[in-house]
């Protein structure tokens, strides 16, 4: 396996993620998923296309930077009416692949050390942890929406189709909570997936409801916040819930 497949690797297994967590958090209707299966476990992801495509332009705009080291984090922000509080922040912190070679990495770059079965194995652990965390997290509210961001070291040069993120998009409440949910380490790849839930936020009634959707990119202190200039197009996803087939 060498670096490509490696980011090839990890980009499936993002895209799986956030259709699951986006079905077992309510934010979209069951109705609209179908099961699938994915290193061997059951999974749901959306049959809806529009849903589909944003998700998947989405992660195709970070895989060069990931495959190059740039990404620390990549982040799907729960958000409540009316004012996008965030109330649930799923965060894969992900060590850049180049950090174990020196900052060099190139398509050809050999991860053969690591077995493929081994980091099936570790994403497949992942999946089962998503796929029941509303156990241990609160219910969300109606017309919950969402947003994906991305934390990188640095402003990247390629994301051409991204834009700086506001600063409260990303911003935690002191009245977050911190939950672990799964850790790896598989020699060069290593990943954490933890969950900031605000409950606070979750127990404010609110009355209204945002109809556009964001999918951002974010960042921390010195890392770079981008946010896809394509967003809050008519045809978002935030859309699904008058039109879902």
């Amino acid at each position: 396996m060498n670096s490509a497949e490696l980011t090839v690797c990890i980009i499936d297994f993002l895209e799986v993620a956030i259709h699951q967590i986006l079905f077992v958090r309510d934010v979209y209707p069951s109705e609209i998923f179908e099961k699938r299966r994915m290193y061997n476990v059951a999974v749901l992801m959306s049959r809806h296309p529009t849903l589909n495509e944003y998700i998947r332009n989405v992660l195709t705009t970070i895989k060069p930077e990931l495959q190059k080291g740039q990404i620390n984090k990549v982040l799907l922000i729960l958000h409540a009416p009316p004012d996008a509080t965030p109330v649930e922040t799923f965060i894969f912190n992900i060590q850049p692949l180049a950090s174990d070679l020196g900052g060099m990495m190139d398509n050809k770059t050999d991860f053969s050390v690591i077995p493929l079965a081994d980091i099936e194995t570790h994403l497949r652990g992942f999946l089962l942890k998503i796929s029941v965390c509303d156990s241990i997290l609160q219910p969300n509210k109606p017309d919950t929406e969402f947003s994906i961001l991305m934390e990188c070291a640095q402003q990247p040069d390629s994301i051409s189709t991204w834009i700086p993120a506001e600063p409260s998009t990303r911003k935690a409440s002191k009245e977050s909570t911190v939950i672990p949910m799964k850790t790896m380490d598989a020699g060069p790849l290593k990943m954490q997936l933890y969950v900031e839930e605000n409950r606070a936020a979750k127990s404010t009634t609110h009355s209204q409801s945002r109809t556009d959707l964001e999918a951002n990119s974010g960042s921390v202190e010195d890392s770079a916040e981008l946010l896809p200039s394509h967003a809050n197009k008519v045809d978002s996803p935030r859309a699904l819930r008058e039109n879902d087939s």
